[in-house]
């Protein structure tokens, strides 16, 4: 059974006003979808995070964070124990995502994706 959780505060009509998501497509939140409304979004297992991936315990509370930058979106990895992934490679300071761009925290796979 294919289940899209989507966690958002935004409603539906804000969402179509988002021009790219997150989306978990491997790992124990399988299907979890985030629209990127901030230009910073947390990643992590705290509940203070904007997008809460609380049940892949390899995840640091404070994970990681997106930025958005003159219409450019970042990553960067804050300091967490297991880093963060791009290409199998860890990210060693802020690194760009670009278009369909998996990336990979804890046991977490994650893609970028663009929604308009």
């Amino acid at each position: 059974m294919d289940i899209k959780i989507q966690q958002t505060k935004n409603n539906s009509e804000e969402i179509k006003d988002v021009d790219y998501k997150l989306e978990v497509i491997s790992g124990p939140m399988d299907g979890l979808i985030y629209y990127l409304k901030n230009d910073i979004i947390t990643i992590g297992r705290d509940e203070t995070n904007d997008f809460q991936l609380s049940l892949d315990l390899t995840i640091g509370r404070k994970h990681a964070k997106i930025i958005k930058e003159n219409g450019e979106y970042w990553i960067e990895d804050q300091n967490s124990t297991n880093g963060t992934y791009i290409n199998n490679q860890k990210i060693k300071s802020k690194e760009k995502l670009t278009e369909d761009i998996i990336f990979m925290i804890g046991l977490t796979e994650i893609q970028f994706i663009k929604t308009i």
